[in-house]
């Protein structure tokens, strides 16, 4: 089984990365390649896992602020 198909949430991070993987004009081998020295630390790991990190920093980080939208949506500012 491979990694996009092990949980709902990483299907969906999958499919979006598939689509900005197809529309960026990525093949494979540039996915399958290390980031190497720039990435210091990361160095070792792939762009395909780089890109998966984007798309869950993006989801991530969209559902905070629906939180606080929601959490703050009857909360009158008083001047």
């Amino acid at each position: 089984m491979g990694p996009c198909r092990s949980s709902a949430r990483i299907s969906r991070s999958c499919s979006t990365t598939s689509g900005i993987v197809s529309g960026g004009g990525l093949d494979d081998e540039t996915l399958n390649a290390p980031l190497g020295e720039a990435a210091g630390y990361f160095a070792g790991a792939t762009g395909r896992s780089f890109v998966l990190h984007i798309a869950d920093e993006l989801i991530h980080h969209t559902a905070e602020a629906a939180l606080l939208r929601d959490l703050f949506a009857g909360v009158s500012v008083r001047s």
